[in-house]
């Protein structure tokens, strides 16, 4: 008896462990850092050396957003859940191009350090010839602002709006 419990309690877990394996990650929105400043300080070369993006997404079929800026090169991360404000503002102009504007507060957790926190994120999309233009601000304790700016890299997203039908569709 006790080698048939010993038995069933090994599959359940062997079952649990392949469950967890299985889970899939979902990147919304992808975007290109080009530029970044940090204290005012321009970090940029740093940033492109290491190939670090910013990505909104989902794990698995759970509608909680995340945010996560990634260098690839360390293979570290700075990520936690978003809480999206009510407040977007639309059709505000920015560098002669009209622009939308939402706020979010992000709780992080960093996988270099395990340090953790919460920072108040304004994001700024700006449709623009060449692609999505965007910059992101972060107010965060340790610095008093990070801005970082680029184009929405359209091959990582799974989430594309097409303009011209003001929709959304999956890839």
């Amino acid at each position: 008896m006790r080698s048939v419990m010993i038995f069933i309690v090994s599959v359940f877990l062997s079952n649990a462990t392949l469950a967890q394996e299985e889970h899939w990650q979902k990147t919304v929105l992808h975007f290109d850092i080009q530029e970044a400043e940090l204290n005012g300080e321009d970090y940029s070369k740093l940033f492109l050396s290491q190939k670090t993006y910013l990505a909104f997404y989902k794990v698995d079929t759970d509608s909680v957003l995340l945010l996560s800026l990634v260098n690839r090169k360390d293979a570290s991360q700075t990520w936690g859940r978003v809480y999206p404000h009510p407040v977007i503002f639309s059709n505000e102009m920015y560098d002669g191009f009209k622009s939308e504007r939402t706020y979010y507060r992000w709780n992080y957790h960093n996988s270099f350090n395990e340090n953790s926190g919460s920072a108040l994120i304004e994001l700024i999309k700006v449709p623009k010839p060449e692609g999505l233009f965007y910059v992101m601000k972060v107010f965060v304790h340790e610095f008093d602002l990070a801005v970082y700016k680029g184009y929405m890299n359209v091959e990582e997203s799974d989430v594309v709006k097409v303009l011209d039908k003001g929709e959304e569709t999956e890839k």
